[in-house]
């Protein structure tokens, strides 16, 4: 356990922030983190070209938090646009995790307060985002920070490349 002055000095080392330049590390990194979130990320990792297009985006940004040049923690920030939201905009989380050996040092209540702020930059007023229901540390985490639970939803995806003209029928 750190005492609270290593936890201090480390958090004032800590950069946080979305990415405006890309490097391998950073892939690699996020990369490493995403597999610790979950395995099935090692089949379709972040590219170069991925991490670039979230660079020139205007609606999206890839957070990550970095102590001595090591991904310590990140996550991707969208605006979406439908009518959750009053003002039709929400912002949208994704892909949040934080390296396990640096959870519980205040990474990612940092990494939290920069979505809230980006939201707020962007005019949001809404932020929304799934969990799964067998990761109780990240839903304690998130309702400790103001998330109210909507309902238990089934997160559903079409891989459109798989696709074989059924979307029509």
């Amino acid at each position: 356990m750190s005492t609270s002055n290593e936890r201090r000095e480390v958090m004032e080392n800590v950069h946080i922030g979305p990415v405006t330049e890309y490097s391998p590390e950073l892939v690699d990194g996020i990369n490493r983190l995403l597999q610790e979130l979950d395995p099935k990320f090692a089949d379709s990792p972040i590219t170069r070209e991925i991490l670039e297009e979230r660079i020139r985006s205007n609606s999206a940004d890839q957070f990550v938090a970095t102590l001595n040049g090591e991904v310590i923690g990140c996550g991707v920030m969208s605006v979406v646009h439908g009518s959750l939201a009053k003002n039709g905009k929400r912002g949208h989380l994704e892909d949040f995790v934080t390296d396990e050996s640096w959870r519980g040092h205040g990474i990612g209540s940092k990494l939290w307060l920069a979505f809230i702020e980006w939201c707020r930059q962007k005019e949001l007023v809404a932020m929304g985002f799934d969990t799964e229901t067998y990761r109780p540390d990240a839903l304690n985490f998130y309702i400790n920070r103001g998330a109210e639970v909507l309902e238990a939803n089934r997160f559903l995806w079409v891989d459109l490349t798989k696709l074989d003209g059924r979307s029509s029928q």
